[in-house]
């Protein structure tokens, strides 16, 4: 489950004015503002941008910049390389942007991230087989001399 330590305001459009919203009630179709050093709170599809640079390392690893804009070009399937989307816990290093909600909580590239790494199983270790192996057959053991 994401969870955040401490609460995140986003400035949101609502009701033609602006107001500081905690993150956690943002809904898709709410427009945000965002500036540099923000933590992007949600996944969003960028409406305007400004010498946009995002920190997306949380999700791809890599540790450079990229540089988003609201050109849409030929989409990858891969969302991730789209320049026109933004998602959620990746950082505003530089410039400022004016964005559409379109995901929120588990339904976030990260969430799904995180639902996906909650539910792979750890498959047994070889070594770790024979010592659950061994333990059992010297639990019985035990058990009968005791008896």
């Amino acid at each position: 489950m994401i969870t955040q330590t401490t609460k995140i305001y986003v400035k949101v459009l609502r009701e033609s004015n602006i107001k500081s919203v905690v993150s956690d009630h943002l809904v898709p179709g709410d427009i945000i503002f965002l500036d540099k050093g923000d933590i992007v709170p949600a996944d969003l599809l960028l409406l305007t941008s400004n010498n946009l640079q995002v920190d997306e390392a949380i999700l791809t690893g890599e540790s450079n910049s990229v540089t988003k804009n609201t050109n849409v070009q030929i989409i990858d399937s891969n969302l991730l390389n789209n320049k026109n989307l933004l998602f959620m816990d990746t950082v505003i290093i530089n410039g400022n942007a004016q964005a559409v909600v379109i995901n929120t909580g588990m339904r976030t590239q990260i969430g799904r991230i995180t639902k996906l790494s909650q539910t792979v199983k750890k498959k047994k270790t070889v070594l770790e087989f024979y010592l659950q192996k061994l333990t059992k057959i010297l639990s019985f053991i035990i058990f009968i001399l005791i008896l």
